[in-house]
């Protein structure tokens, strides 16, 4: 519910509480980042993190996928 308030500002309408999870599933912890340790001469480690190109792409198509997708509505999934 809070993705919905995020993205909408309001709710004004019945919602699938299953695409929300889905969409907050892909939002929070589909792997997009790439993250390593830098070893420079007489600096401690510095952590370096890159985004994966394919990954964000990948992500923003299953995303647009879930969204098209017919799923109940969160009245219908209470019943």
């Amino acid at each position: 519910m809070e993705g919905k308030l995020a993205r909408d500002g309001s709710i004004d309408n019945f919602f699938s509480s299953c695409r929300e999870i889905l969409l907050n599933f892909l939002n929070n912890h589909f792997p997009v980042v790439i993250e390593y340790a830098v070893q420079l001469p007489h600096i401690a480690a510095v952590a370096q993190i890159n985004y994966d190109e394919w990954s964000l792409r990948a992500r923003s198509m299953l995303i647009q996928y879930a969204n098209q997708l017919e799923l109940p509505d969160r009245y219908s999934c209470t019943i």
